[in-house]
C-alpha cells in the first residue's frame, strides 16, 4: 500500500505500521496514532469522541465502522492498510467526503409521525399531495426511522435514482449494495439519494411523484450519456396517481405507479399503516 501522505498523519510510526497492517490499530490501542486516526474521523464528519484522545474505545471502534460501512470497506472496526488509504484519499480530497450517518430516530413511532408530518407536511399540502399518504410511506420505507438505509442515507424514502437525473434534486448521491433478486439471492450497487434533514426528505418525495416519467425526472435512463427523454408510459401511471390525491387512502396503495414499493403488495402495506395510525389526521 501507499505511504499515508496527509500532514495530519505526521509520519506517526503507528499510523505507517497501519497502513501496512503491521499491525492495524484496533480496540485497546493507544498513542498518538489513535489521536491523529480519531482526528480523521472528526474530519469526516464523525461526532466528537467519547473515549479520549488517544484511546482506542468502544466510541472510536463504532465511528470507525460506520465510515468503512459508508465508504463500501471491510466494516470490523480495525484501521488496517484499506481504512488509512481511504481516510488519506479524503483528507487530501474533502469534495469527496460524505455526509455523516445520522443516527436513527430515537423518539416512539407516534413522534416519529407527529415528526415527518410537521417537518415535511407543508410543502406536501402545498403540492396538493396527501400528506398522510407521505407519512405512511415514510414510516414504512424508513423502517419507523431505524432502518440501515435510513441511518446511511437520512432519506426517509430509500430513493434510488442515477446521479445524472435531475429530479428528485439531491445534496448527494451515496452507493451502497441493495438486494436486487431474491430467489437466488442477488446484490448490485445502487445510487441512493441523501437528505439534509426530514423537511429535504419531504420535498425529494414530492419532486420524484411531481416528475415522474419527464425526461430529467426518475426513473430516468441507466446510460448516463444517452438521450434524456420522456416516457410516456411512466407519466401515464403518475397522472392516474394524481388522479387520487383526493383519496388518501387510495393515493398510497397506488404509490407503486411511480416506482414506490413498486407492487401492489407494498401499496397495501402503505395504506394499511395510513389506516392503523389515522394518518389522515395529517391532511
Amino acid at each position: 500500500m501507499a505511504t499515508p501522505r496527509h500532514a495530519l498523519w505526521q509520519n506517526d510510526p503507528a499510523i505507517l505500521a497501519a497502513s501496512k497492517n503491521a499491525p492495524s490499530l484496533k480496540p485497546g490501542a493507544s498513542g498518538t496514532g489513535v489521536a491523529r486516526l480519531q482526528a480523521a474521523l472528526l474530519l469526516m464528519g464523525a461526532p466528537v469522541n467519547g473515549d479520549g484522545p488517544g484511546q482506542f474505545g468502544a466510541v472510536t471502534k463504532a465511528q470507525l465502522t460506520a465510515f468503512q460501512s459508508s465508504y463500501g470497506l471491510t466494516a470490523d472496526g480495525i484501521a488496517g492498510a484499506g481504512t488509512i488509504a481511504k481516510l488519506d484519499l479524503l483528507l487530501s480530497n474533502p469534495s469527496m467526503v460524505k455526509p455523516w450517518a445520522k443516527p436513527a430516530f430515537a423518539g416512539t413511532r407516534e413522534d416519529f409521525l407527529q415528526k415527518v408530518a410537521s417537518d415535511c407536511g407543508p410543502l406536501v399540502r402545498a403540492k396538493g399531495l396527501p400528506v398522510s399518504s407521505m407519512v405512511a410511506c415514510a414510516a414504512v420505507e424508513s423502517g419507523w426511522g431505524t432502518g440501515p438505509i435510513f441511518k446511511q442515507t437520512r432519506n426517509l424514502f430509500s430513493m434510488q435514482k442515477w446521479p445524472w437525473v435531475q429530479y428528485p434534486t439531491t445534496a448527494q448521491t451515496m452507493w451502497m449494495t441493495t438486494v436486487i433478486a431474491t430467489n437466488p439471492v442477488k446484490t448490485a450497487r445502487a445510487p441512493f439519494n441523501t437528505a439534509l434533514d426530514f423537511a429535504d426528505a419531504g420535498r425529494q418525495w414530492c419532486e420524484w411523484v411531481l416528475h415522474y416519467g419527464e425526461a430529467d425526472g426518475p426513473p430516468g435512463n441507466i446510460d448516463q450519456h444517452g438521450p434524456r427523454l420522456a416516457h410516456a408510459g411512466a407519466i401515464g401511471r403518475r397522472k392516474r396517481l394524481l388522479a387520487l390525491a383526493g383519496d388518501p387512502m387510495a393515493f398510497a396503495a397506488n404509490l407503486y405507479l411511480v416506482g414506490f414499493g413498486e407492487s401492489h403488495a407494498k401499496g397495501a402495506l402503505y395504506a394499511r399503516v395510513l389506516a392503523e395510525n389515522q394518518l389522515t389526521r395529517f391532511d
